[in-house]
């Protein structure tokens, strides 16, 4: 599940129960077939999901659902390190991420008014909300390689996809 490849092409970050919980497992590839064996870089009980690579490659960032809240974490891709917590929220719902060269982004219901985009810092894990406010109907939205653009679902039913550009949102 959420399969995500790496910036290199060469291997495919994905959330798989293959283990008797949902982790996050990185494989081998060439073209569209495994070069060696799956290996996880996550273990335990909580349900890991929604793998996102940082663009040097090096680091996978991914929502945990733990019993009482929703954690952002990250993970050296190599497993030189273990995962460590960026954010969390008490909110049901999962965090997800896209991390590009602007930066690491993430949507999640932060307070009480929708699920909002924010900046996160993997260093110091804080999570800093657009400016202004991004409040989305749902948690589903991309962010361009150079992180000046966002593009978002404004209301998935009807298939509106609207464009943020360091202004005011245009629909496209």
């Amino acid at each position: 599940m959420h399969p995500a490849f790496s910036p290199d092409g060469a291997r495919l970050a994905f959330a798989s129960d293959r283990a008797g919980q949902m982790n996050i497992w990185v494989m081998p590839i060439v073209g569209a077939d495994p070069a060696g064996p799956a290996v996880a870089l996550t273990s335990g009980t909580d349900f890991d999901l929604s793998p996102w690579w940082s663009p040097d490659g090096r680091s996978i960032v991914f929502s945990r659902m733990e019993a009482q809240s929703v954690g952002l974490w990250l993970v050296a891709a190599d497993r030189s390190q273990p995962p460590r917590r960026l954010a969390s929220t008490n909110s049901p719902e999962k965090l997800v991420s896209r991390w590009v060269a602007g930066g690491l982004f993430s949507a999640a219901r932060w307070g009480d008014d929708g699920v909002s985009l924010c900046r996160l810092d993997p260093l110091a894990g804080r999570a800093t909300p657009l400016h202004p406010p991004l409040v989305l109907n749902a948690s589903l939205f991309d962010v361009s390689r150079d992180g000046s653009l966002v593009a978002f679902d404004d209301r998935p039913t009807r298939g509106d996809i609207w464009v943020l550009e360091g202004g005011p949102a245009s629909r496209r």
